[in-house]
């Protein structure tokens, strides 16, 4: 579904002659011109810009009321074109990237070809008619029309600007590979400690980069850099910037995108490099037939707005877009009322990431994979029953993981069928436990040649029809060759440990996402395990993996999709979800018709109603953390922010341990896996756990370990209240709101731990506030308090660890409470039920009021309510 075109992307499409014309000029790079602008009619958005100088067209500011970003002068788009006829053997490059030298790029800077200029009060249209370049001789000339328009503000919300391009190519030697549109460029904002400046990132769930003018994790200006790709990495299509030393509400710049298809959005940020304090954000886009294309018209606009406050402010602004009708992702409603959403998922109490006991010696040094021991299955049963006892829950899912030992890197894949007969009887046996459900791992992305139990489609009919080949061209003849994950292993030969130099290799190809064939493949895996009692599948990588232009023509008219670029990938994964949701085969509960549940990894704002149970952790983690003890780019609970109640946020800390592994953790990681597993619980996770299968039990690896006793002791403690209706309602399925204001709060420094969400200077205890809006016309809200702390720990640089006192000030217009509340504290009691303990009341018209002296006891969390009286 697409937003219907305004007046003004009418307009430009038909040469703007509708407009009312204030200010017609020609003018060329070489001449100047007095800076204009643009403003919409409620005066809440301005956009400044100049004609002339070096970039002959560059955009100077842009504004709400007195706050207003400078803005660098640069080119703000440019075209690259394709050599339609003297195309080359194109080499590997990435995800099937084309190298920028076989590609012409042309941007205004280049030549001095003019434009044409004409605006109204609030609507920009600038057109360069007849481009060409030295830098693509045998190119015909082409059109380039820019819009912009200043659109009032709504729902409170300040006005933006909507910038959008065309561009049109008349000659048949060329075709428009991509669009780079816009670039913009960032002055920085110099108040205070440069570190305090944040460039917001949708990485995963969401990065602060600080300190982006200079932050060297930041490749220099037009250096050769990987791109964050949407739908892929990014998370979700904004980023913002701001300097927190302006104060809370700091003026806060806006730049993203409104695609509601999944097109493939390269996001490039960039930074000037020397004295000149610059970043640059451009975007390069593809028109969906890009190996053919002569007109490039995207009919979603790229944004900018200028809000006041921080990160949060940025995710709640885009939260009340991406939430309003019409957006297709969130059409289904918030997961507790979306009826499609797998019940098994929603009474959860707990999801295990489990996986078969490894056979490799901890000290062998030559073992370089996990080689599974499936008599270890034999133990899956007790491992689930000791997990409910244990942590007391009565709902649990278990992710599996080795039921098939050739499902890794380094293994065969597509050696999944048929099951192994150990695992095939340990599924049957679990999946009959009361309140147990299982989700099988399984990777759709790629497909072994050697696969046997596929026999009806042959070996040639895949490799032509549905695999995404890349090298030694995606144009020429020949064999195509593909993506290969390396050497494999036939799965009929029996290794010792660590012996993998003389096997038989075999290839493993990337699946072309456009082809229904991996609706297919994926179903057959998703039958057999359903056979086996499974309600699901964990499909590895399905969210996240940057989406890719496609060149076979056979996969895309699978889908009726164009070939090329564009939302083709994106779409052909979003079919085959349907596809798998709308099989008859794949009902679970025939007496109410519900279906199979999904699992993937990262977080991906286009694949929720789809994914049900997402797990961000593994790409929460950049290679630049740390400046010695400097934060470079902090983790913050963005994406949750954004739509923590549209799905199961997971994560993959390890909870239980066979014996043999203990030697292997010391006890300053099992120190840092409990504040890594606090850390989660206040991002919003849902109650989680992760065990290799063996014949230990954790009774066994607590007897010999101290720390690790801590560990579980923490999570237990944390699943005695976590595990209730009443609890989950806010932290699973609720809207995650900004963080309380607390005071006398302690500290430690862990300078080198991955899951510091505001730095370096970890709290002791953690608390998130949660939102539910129904129901009712006033919000409830929830509030966790966790801390992973114990006396034991060494002394941080804040004070002593363990038991903790705080002070919480609740902010009710922050969360849109209004009235009188009672507060209830839910309890645990010692036979397991809840117990709502009064806790005072709230008048939500007097404002903030502060709950003084929490005491908040050592690896332990609690949960209060706050209900409308």
């Amino acid at each position: 579904m697409r937003f219907a075109p305004s007046g003004l992307d009418i307009a430009a499409r038909m040469v703007a002659t509708a407009f009312i014309v204030l200010a017609t000029s020609r003018t060329t790079a070489a001449q100047t011109t007095q800076p204009l602008s643009i403003q919409s009619p409620d005066g809440t958005a301005r956009l400044d810009y100049s004609i002339g100088g070096s970039a002959g067209f560059s955009f100077s500011s842009v504004s709400r009321g007195a706050n207003s970003f400078s803005l660098a002068a640069t080119d703000v788009w440019s075209v690259r074109l394709w050599d339609k006829v003297n195309e080359s053997y194109l080499p590997v490059c990435g995800s099937g990237c084309v190298p920028e030298s076989d590609v012409e790029g042309i941007s205004p800077s280049q030549s001095s070809f003019s434009g044409v200029h004409s605006k109204t009060s609030s609507s920009l249209i600038y057109t360069w008619n007849g481009v060409t370049s030295p830098a693509a001789p045998g190119a015909a000339p082409f059109d380039v029309t820019m819009t912009a328009a200043a659109v009032d503000g709504s729902n409170g919300d300040p006005g933006r600007i909507e910038l959008n391009i065309d561009v049109t190519y008349s000659g048949t030697h060329h075709s428009l590979f991509s669009v780079v549109f816009p670039r913009v460029g960032i002055a920085e904002r110099v108040s205070g400690d440069p570190t305090g400046q944040y460039l917001i990132s949708p990485f995963s769930s969401g990065l602060l980069i600080a300190d982006p003018m200079h932050n060297t994790s930041l490749p220099p200006l037009d250096n050769p850099f990987p791109p964050q790709t949407h739908p892929g990495t990014l998370s979700m299509q904004f980023y913002g910037y701001y300097n927190s030393n302006e104060g809370p509400d700091a003026p806060l710049l806006f730049l993203g995108t409104r695609d509601l298809d999944g097109d493939i959005k390269e996001f490039f940020v960039e930074r000037s490099p020397g004295a000149v304090n610059h970043a640059y954000l451009r975007l390069n886009r593809f028109p969906p037939d890009n190996l053919t294309a002569t007109n490039f018209s995207p009919d979603y606009p790229y944004v900018m707005s200028v809000l006041e406050g921080d990160w949060y402010d940025a995710a709640r602004y885009y939260r009340r877009w991406a939430t309003s009708p019409g957006i297709p992702w969130t059409a289904q409603g918030p997961a507790h009322s979306d009826s499609t959403f797998p019940t098994f998922l929603k009474n959860a109490q707990m999801v295990l990431w489990s996986v078969a006991n490894n056979c490799c010696a901890s000290s062998d040094p030559t073992c370089t994979r996990y080689i599974f021991d499936y008599d270890s299955f034999a133990y899956w049963d007790e491992h689930v029953n000791e997990h409910k006892q244990f942590f007391g829950v009565s709902n649990l899912v278990t992710q599996i993981y080795g039921w098939d030992d050739n499902s890794f890197p380094f293994g065969d894949w597509g050696q999944w069928l048929p099951a192994h007969p150990e695992f095939a009887a340990a599924a049957t046996t679990v999946s009959a436990i009361p309140g147990h459900s299982v989700l099988a791992y399984f990777n759709p992305n790629v497909y072994s040649e050697a696969a046997p139990y596929f026999g009806a489609v042959s070996t040639k009919l895949l490799q032509d029809e549905h695999l995404d080949w890349v090298e030694p061209s995606e144009f020429g003849s020949g064999a195509p060759k593909y993506y290969h994950s390396g050497a494999t292993t036939d799965p009929n030969v029996t290794l010792a440990c660590g012996d993998l130099a003389a096997q038989n290799p075999h290839a493993s190809y990337s699946l072309d996402h456009r082809s229904k064939f991996i609706f297919n493949y994926t179903k057959s895996i998703a039958v057999a395990m359903k056979a086996l009692g499974a309600k699901g599948l964990y499909l590895d990588a399905f969210s996240h993996v940057p989406a890719r232009r496609s060149y076979n023509a056979v996969a895309s008219a699978d889908r009726g999709l164009p070939t090329g670029g564009g939302a083709g990938w994106l779409q052909g994964k979003l079919a085959t979800m349907n596809d798998l949701r709308n099989s008859p085969d794949l009902v679970v509960n025939t007496t109410t018709g519900e279906k199979m549940g999904y699992s993937s990894e990262g977080v991906q704002e286009l694949m929720l109603g789809r994914a049900h149970l997402l797990f961000p952790n593994h790409i929460d983690k950049p290679v630049f953390r740390f400046n010695g003890t400097t934060p470079d780019r902090l983790i913050a609970p963005i994406f949750n922010t954004v739509y923590h109640d549209y799905y199961v946020a997971g994560s993959a800390v390890q909870a239980v341990l066979p014996t043999s592994r203990l030697s292997q953790v010391t006890p300053d990681t099992f120190r840092e896996l409990r504040m890594a597993y606090a850390t989660k619980m206040f991002f919003g996770h849902g109650l989680f756990g992760g065990s290799t299968i063996s014949s230990d039990m954790i009774a066994d690896s607590r007897a010999l370990s101290a720390d690790y006793t801590l560990y579980t002791d923490l999570i237990r403690n944390y699943a005695s209240i976590l595990r209730f209706d009443e609890v989950r309602d806010f932290t699973t399925f609720g809207e995650r709101m900004r963080d309380p204001s607390i005071a006398d709060y302690q500290y430690t420094v862990e300078t080198g731990d991955v899951y510091a969400p505001y730095g370096a200077q970890q709290p002791y205890v953690y608390v998130a506030a949660f939102r539910r809006t129904d129901p009712g016309p006033r919000p409830r809200l929830g509030l966790l308090l966790v801390n992973w702390s114990h006396s034991t720990d060494p002394t941080g640089a804040g004070g002593a660890p363990g038991n903790q006192t705080i002070d919480v000030t609740i902010d009710p217009a922050e969360h849109g409470m209004t009235g009188t509340y009672t507060v209830t504290e839910v309890r645990s009691t010692a036979g397991g039920a809840v117990q709502l303990v009064p806790y005072g009341t709230l008048n939500a018209n007097l404002g903030p009021k502060t709950y003084q002296n929490i005491p908040v006891n050592q690896i332990s969390a609690r949960f209060f309510r706050f209900v409308p009286q």
